[in-house]
C-alpha cells in the first residue's frame, strides 16, 4: 500500500516552485513594460514628435502614415541608440544569457545605462518640477537622483526640445501661407482655398531643399549636442 501512495512536496519544493512562479511574473512584467520604455526613454520622443509636426506644417495631416512615422522614428533611434545598445548588450545581456551574471546584476547594469543615457537630456528646470511633484528635498547633485524623478524629467525635457523644434519647422510654412493667402485675396480669388495653392508649394519647397535629408541629420545631431 505505501508504494500506491504519491509523496506529498516537500515545504522546500513548494517554496522553490513559488520562487520560479514570482520570477515568471516579473519577467513578464518587464517584457510587457519594455515597448514603453522604447517610446519614453530613447531619442524615439523626440524623433516622431518632430515628424508629427512636419506633417501637420505640410497642411498634410495623413502623409506619411503613421505606421511609416513610426517605423522611420524607431530606425533613426536603433542608429542613435547603437552604441549603447552594443555596450548593454555585451555588459548585461549576453552575459545573462549564457549564465554569466545573475538577472539582478543584469539589471542593475541596464538600469545604470539607461541612467547615464538620459541623464544629460533631463533638464534642470524639468527636475525642479519632479522633485516637488514628489515632494523630495533637491539631492546635492545629478547623481543621487532617483531614477523615477530622472525619468520624468527626461520625458518633459524631451517634450519641451520636440516642441521647440516643431515650432522652428512651422515658421517657413507657414511664411508660405501668409504670402499666399495675401496673393489670393489681392487676386480678387476669394473664392479658391489658399491651401489648395500653398500645399503643393510647400511639399515642392521641401522636396526641393531635400527637407528628409536635413530634418533627420539635424534630430541625430540634436542628441550629441549634450
Amino acid at each position: 500500500m505505501t508504494q500506491g501512495l504519491t509523496a506529498a512536496p516537500t515545504p522546500a519544493t513548494g517554496v522553490a516552485v513559488g520562487n520560479e512562479s514570482i520570477r515568471v511574473a516579473i519577467q513578464l512584467t518587464f517584457a510587457a513594460l519594455l515597448p514603453l520604455a522604447v517610446l519614453a526613454f530613447t531619442p524615439f520622443l523626440r524623433v516622431s514628435t518632430v515628424l508629427y509636426f512636419l506633417r501637420q506644417a505640410l497642411g498634410i495631416p495623413n502623409i506619411p502614415s503613421n505606421q511609416i512615422i513610426i517605423v522611420l522614428s524607431l530606425l533613426l533611434t536603433y542608429g542613435i541608440m547603437k552604441p549603447t545598445v552594443d555596450a548593454l548588450y555585451a555588459e548585461a545581456i549576453d552575459p545573462y544569457v549564457k549564465g554569466q551574471l545573475a538577472e539582478e546584476k543584469a539589471l542593475e547594469l541596464g538600469k545604470q545605462r539607461l541612467r547615464a543615457r538620459i541623464m544629460p537630456y533631463a533638464g534642470e528646470s524639468e527636475i525642479q518640477v519632479m522633485l516637488k511633484i514628489a515632494k523630495q528635498t533637491p539631492p546635492a547633485s545629478r547623481d543621487q537622483l532617483g531614477f523615477d524623478i530622472l525619468a520624468g524629467a527626461y520625458v518633459l525635457s524631451e517634450l519641451k526640445t520636440s516642441f521647440r523644434m516643431g515650432a522652428m519647422i512651422y515658421i517657413p510654412f507657414l511664411i508660405i501661407d501668409l504670402v499666399v493667402s495675401a496673393l489670393v485675396v489681392a487676386l480678387g480669388m476669394i473664392q479658391l482655398p489658399p491651401a489648395l495653392v500653398s500645399t503643393p508649394l510647400k511639399i515642392l519647397v521641401f522636396v526641393l531643399a531635400d527637407g528628409w535629408v536635413i530634418l533627420l541629420q539635424g534630430l541625430s545631431e540634436s542628441f550629441k549636442a549634450n
